[in-house]
C-alpha cells in the first residue's frame, strides 16, 4: 500500500452550479469497513455506502487495506488509500481552481452509471465477479472466440489491449494472427493468455494502415475468431480528440484506478471503445479489490455489445 492518501484528480464546474449543491461529495466507490460520523448528528459512526453524501462538518474513517473513491461537487475526484480520519471540509478546502469543466462532465458520467446500481452493487457483488483481476471471462467451451472490440476500431492511442473469452480447457494456448489490409501475413504470436497488447508503434506494425487481427485455439483450427480490423484515428476528429483529452489531463495530477475510469468514460465518449475497453481493464487491475469498477466495466461491455 502507498503512503499517498489522497490522490487529486480533476475539475470543477461553474460557480453556480457549486452553489447548488447540498454536498461536499458523493461516495463513488467504496471497499472495506469505512464509517463516516456525519455533520450536526451526536451520534456513532455510521457504514459508508456507495452513493452516500458527504456534507461539511462530516468525518471519515477509512480501515486499513481499504479504499474510497469520492466524487467533489465540483467534479474532482479523491481516491484514499491510507487508513485515517479525515474531514470532508480539509477534504474540500484542498481542491484548487481550474478552469475547464471537462473532467466534471466525465466524472459526473461515471457517478451516474454507480448511482443509477448503488443498491444492486451492495447487494450483489457477485454478478460482477466474472470481471476480476486482468477480467479475465471465462464463457465455456464455445466454438467461436469472441473478442471485445469492435469489428473495425479507430484508436487513438498506440497500444489498446485485446481481450477475448477463454475456452474451457486445460492448458489453451491461443495464436494470434495480424495481416494488412491485403490480408498478407505480417507475423503470429501464441500465448497462453486471453488478452494481448497491441503495440501499433512496433517496427512490425508502425507503417501499416490497417491491422487485421484474428484468433484461434492451437491445435483445433474450428475454435477461432473473426477478422477484427484496428487503425488509427485521424483527420479532423482525431485533432478534436486530442485537444479534449489534453484538457481532461491538465486536471489529473496522478495516474490511479479513478483517473482510468474518468479517461475510460472520455474514449467512449467518443466512440473510441478499444481505447475504452483498455483503460476500464487498467482501472480495474489498478483496484483489483473495488466491485464498483468491476460492475461499470461489466456495463460498459453490455451496453456496447463487445463480444457478441
Amino acid at each position: 500500500m502507498k503512503a499517498v492518501s489522497v490522490f487529486l484528480m480533476v475539475s470543477i464546474l461553474s460557480v453556480a452550479h457549486l452553489k447548488a449543491q447540498d454536498y461536499e461529495f458523493r461516495v463513488l466507490a467504496n471497499k472495506g469497513e469505512n464509517m463516516v460520523k456525519k455533520e450536526h448528528r451526536n451520534i456513532d459512526w455510521e457504514p459508508i455506502k456507495t452513493g452516500t453524501k458527504l456534507r461539511k462538518g462530516s468525518v471519515i474513517r477509512i480501515e486499513k487495506d481499504a479504499y474510497i473513491g469520492l466524487v467533489h461537487h465540483t467534479g474532482r475526484t479523491y481516491e484514499i488509500v491510507e487508513p485515517g480520519n479525515y474531514t470532508v471540509d480539509r477534504l474540500s478546502t484542498a481542491l484548487q481552481t481550474s478552469h475547464n469543466g471537462i473532467s466534471a462532465k466525465y466524472a459526473n458520467y461515471v457517478l451516474s452509471k454507480f448511482s443509477d446500481n448503488t443498491a444492486d452493487v451492495q447487494g450483489n457483488f457477485k454478478k460482477y465477479q466474472s470481471a476480476t483481476g486482468a477480467v479475465k471471462r471465462a464463457l465455456g467451451n464455445v466454438a467461436t472466440l469472441n473478442v471485445l472490440i469492435p469489428t473495425t476500431s479507430e484508436i487513438y492511442n498506440s497500444e489498446i489491449l485485446i481481450r477475448w473469452n477463454e475456452i474451457a480447457v486445460d492448458d489453451p494456448v491461443y495464436i494470434i494472427n495480424f495481416k494488412n489490409k491485403y490480408s498478407e501475413p505480417i507475423t503470429s504470436i501464441e500465448t497462453k493468455e486471453s488478452a494481448y497488447i497491441l503495440n501499433m508503434d512496433d517496427h512490425k506494425f508502425v507503417h501499416e494502415e490497417l491491422v487485421i487481427v484474428d484468433i484461434q485455439l492451437k491445435g483445433d483450427g474450428r475454435i477461432r475468431s473473426g477478422e477484427y480490423g484496428v487503425k488509427r484515428l485521424t483527420g479532423e476528429k482525431e485533432l478534436s480528440v486530442r485537444k479534449g483529452l489534453r484538457e481532461l489531463k491538465g486536471d489529473i495530477t496522478k495516474r490511479n484506478a479513478m483517473s482510468e475510469l474518468l479517461l475510460a468514460s472520455f474514449y467512449e465518449d467518443n466512440h473510441l471503445l478499444a481505447d475504452a475497453l483498455t483503460h476500464y481493464e487498467s482501472a480495474i487491475t489498478m483496484a483489483p479489490q473495488v466491485d464498483e469498477f468491476k460492475m461499470i466495466y461489466e456495463q460498459f461491455i453490455k451496453r456496447t455489445g463487445l463480444g457478441r
